[in-house]
C-alpha cells in the first residue's frame, strides 16, 4: 500500500474578514481510504470552525462525507488548540476541504491547517 499527502489548507487565518476557506480539488481517484491530520490554534476566544470534506466524482465536488466524526467536525474555542487526526472511509474522484468560523475578530481567531493522506 502506497501513499500520498496534499496540504489542502495551509495556516489559513479565520478572523473578522476571512470566515470561510474552500481548498482546491484534490484529485483522489486512487486513492482508497485516508485521513486529516488537522493542526488548530485559537486566540482570543473566537465562536467555533466546522470543517466538511466534500468528495464526488466529478470536479467542484459537493457530497459532505458523514461518517464518523466527519459528521459533524465542529471544534470549540473552548476546546483548545487541536493536533488530532480523523481516519476518512472513501473517497470519490475529487475531494476539498472547507472550513467554516464563526465568532472571530480581528484579534479572536482560529489559524488551520489541514493535510489529506491518502491511501492507495
Amino acid at each position: 500500500m502506497t501513499h500520498s499527502t496534499t496540504t489542502a489548507i495551509d495556516a489559513q487565518v479565520f478572523d473578522d474578514v476571512q470566515t470561510t476557506y474552500t481548498s482546491a480539488d484534490i484529485d483522489t481517484s486512487t486513492a482508497v481510504n485516508g485521513f486529516l491530520v488537522i493542526n488548530l490554534t485559537i486566540a482570543n476566544a473566537p465562536t467555533d470552525i466546522v470543517i466538511q470534506v466534500k468528495t464526488g466524482m466529478s470536479a467542484n465536488p459537493t457530497a459532505i462525507i458523514m461518517d464518523n466524526a466527519l459528521g459533524d467536525l465542529r471544534y470549540e474555542d473552548a476546546a483548545g488548540a487541536k493536533n488530532q487526526t480523523i481516519i476518512i472511509p472513501y473517497f470519490g474522484d475529487y475531494t476539498r476541504i472547507t472550513a467554516t468560523a464563526t465568532g472571530t475578530t480581528s484579534s479572536a481567531t482560529f489559524t488551520l491547517t489541514v493535510k489529506v493522506i491518502m491511501y492507495s
